[in-house]
């Protein structure tokens, strides 16, 4: 008989801390990013500190895995903001070029690609702030033994 050792994903806690990244993304969609520059930056490190600070703080299992969970699901809630606000936010904008060819911005190309980016960079925040999280949940110790 095998013995279940294994922790479940804290799905309580992943959710609504991917959901605290989406002030960042929110700022975007209204603009307030352009109206004071600065915000972005802060934002981007406040959600990175207080993500960090509560998976460590609150000694989350598999801190990496919670981390790089929640970068996820804070990519797949930024994706769905993003497409719901689409036509407010990008209105005026001219056509993108991908490769040699120029598609309208509202184009069902363009918003795949916004999706799939959004999906990646929160991965790849996820994944980034995870190897933080480890760094700092589990510090290497090094010990010198004495030789006799």
């Amino acid at each position: 008989m095998v013995k279940k050792t294994e922790v479940a994903v804290q799905w309580h806690l992943i959710v609504p801390l991917a959901a605290l990244g989406l002030v960042r993304t929110f700022m975007h969609i209204f603009r307030v990013v352009e109206m004071v520059p600065a915000t972005e930056g802060l934002a981007w490190l406040g959600t990175a500190v207080v993500w960090i600070a509560f998976v460590v703080g609150n000694k989350m299992p598999r801190p990496f895995l919670s981390l790089l969970l929640i970068g996820l699901v804070h990519g797949i809630f930024a994706a769905l903001a993003q497409q719901i606000f689409w036509s407010g936010f990008w209105a005026g904008y001219p056509p993108v070029q991908i490769g040699e060819v120029m598609l309208p911005i509202d184009s069902p190309t363009v918003r795949t690609v916004a999706v799939i980016s959004s999906i990646v960079t929160g991965l790849g925040w996820g994944f980034l702030l995870g190897v933080i999280a480890l760094a700092i949940a589990y510090p290497k110790t090094t010990t010198k033994k004495k030789r006799k």
